[in-house]
């Protein structure tokens, strides 16, 4: 299915999904979808409902859908094509959330708000932790993932860079790239809030991707009592402390032990379930000898059972829990996330102003048409006429010049008239006005044939 090209045809923009504002955490970690199940939902959903472009973005915090299409798409398509793109993404022996779940938790957007909200979201201003860094780059890496599969084109592909540079302006001009803070780092504040001083404790990291380094380069800045970074493959758990230049490399297959001896265990890995089971719990907890064990899980889908914060002296947190640490700092980004918004608000107002100009070009081009059509037909006419047979080719020529510059100044007027009207927001229906009053002359006159009724 080709990419729309730019002018080709209007382009409607829809975005469908859950977030921490709209679902709870169980849910998010049902719908969460990976880079490798995306990459096969997307094409399949994209070719699926003939949809011109077709991107999604799939964090801890958030699963959506974002997507652009020929004509305006109901609520109820919109939430056909989310579950499609479920259905596809997640094999047929794995347990999916229930429809009914999904709809009483998906916010649908459309167009301007759409816009809006996806300028929002690559800026962080629509993240659990207003300012946080790590959304940008997954915003970043998730719409070049669907570039890659060639499911998005030029509208999704122009969105992107202007969201993207509106959060480096953000980031760069207001307080909130000065008092970032992620997720992981969150994390570390909530452990500190609980043990006070955390040089005195001994930390277990699972996990060694991007927010699982995060957390454990907060960690270092307390000077724990020590870090054991465990992973499934070793050499990146090495790389990781080798980086650091602090703790050491470990592997799952020794977990319980690692387990048995840690005070602070925090949770960040990849893993598709649970890696810390209650079972194993059970037994970690009978060596323990009643010592407190304080455990976060900021991995989604979670690595932790839930089933194991019932153990007594075992305190277990997860994303959802770190609100109650974002709140505390909220008052101070506030003033920074308004002028944030003020930011958004012009790349908006800028991406907006080139979609419009998508929207008159079919126009334009039709309405061209039309008049070099009546040129066309009413100058060959004219010149046959017996009156105007004295005019020898040069003469016929310089006619036909003038009538063909009096084309070019009506449409050029015109063309003018209609980026005036699109630039003041009111781009598509012009367009559409236009449309209607001479592409179905247009069209008619074809269907005549070249001397009006005459075929």
């Amino acid at each position: 299915m080709a990419v729309t090209e730019p002018g080709e045809e209007s382009a409607f923009i829809f975005c469908i999904g859950a977030s921490h504002k709209s679902a709870p955490v169980g849910l998010r970690e049902a719908l969460h979808l990976s880079a490798e199940k995306l990459s096969v939902a997307l094409p399949k959903v994209r070719t699926q409902f003939q949809l011109s472009e077709l991107a999604a973005l799939s964090t801890c915090n958030r699963c959506e859908v974002y997507g652009v299409t020929r004509t305006p798409v109901t609520p109820a398509q919109m939430l056909e094509i989310y579950l499609a793109i479920q259905e596809a993404g997640h094999p047929q022996n794995t347990v999916k959330p229930a429809a009914t779940d999904i709809r009483s938790s998906t916010y649908l957007l459309m167009e301007a708000e759409a816009i809006r909200h996806i300028f929002r979201v690559a800026a962080s201003l629509d993240s659990l932790v207003v300012g946080e860094t790590q959304i940008t780059s997954q915003f970043k890496g998730a719409m070049a993932a669907a570039a890659e599969m060639q499911t998005t084109g030029p509208i999704l592909g122009r969105l992107t860079q202007e969201a993207l540079a509106a959060a480096k302006k953000i980031r760069t001009h207001t307080a909130i790239g000065r008092r970032s803070v992620s997720i992981s780092s969150a994390a570390i504040d909530l452990a500190k809030r609980v043990f006070g001083d955390l040089s005195q404790h001994r930390f277990l990291m699972i996990g060694a991707g991007e927010m699982a380094s995060v957390a454990s380069r907060h960690i270092v800045t307390y000077n724990p009592k020590s870090l054991t970074v465990a992973n499934r493959t070793m050499e990146r758990a090495e790389s990781l402390t080798r980086e650091m230049g602090f703790g050491v490399a470990a592997s799952l297959e020794n977990l319980f032990q690692l387990l048995c001896e840690c005070d602070v265990v925090i949770c960040a890995s990849g893993a598709p379930g649970y890696i810390i089971t209650s079972d194993l719990m059970r037994r970690v907890q009978a060596t323990r000898s009643q010592r407190q064990m304080f455990m976060i899980d900021i991995a989604l889908p979670r690595d932790i059972d839930p089933a194991c914060g019932e153990f007594e002296d075992v305190y277990l947190f997860d994303i959802d829990d770190l609100q109650q640490v974002v709140d505390k700092n909220i008052e101070e980004r506030q003033a920074a996330a308004a002028e944030g918004e003020t930011l958004i608000s012009q790349g908006v107002q800028s991406f907006e102003k080139w979609l419009n100009t998508l929207t008159i070009k079919p126009a334009l081009q039709q309405f061209r048409a039309y008049i070099d059509d009546i040129i066309a037909r009413e100058s060959g006419r004219s010149l046959e006429k017996d009156i105007l047979q004295s005019l020898n080719d040069k003469q016929k020529t310089a006619i036909t010049a003038m009538l063909s510059a009096i084309s070019g100044r009506i449409c050029g007027d015109a063309g003018q008239q209609m980026k005036n009207i699109s630039e003041a927001g009111n781009g598509r229906a012009a367009a559409e006005l236009l449309q209607k009053l001479f592409s179905d002359s247009l069209s008619a006159k074809l269907r005549q044939g070249p001397r009006g009724g005459e075929s």
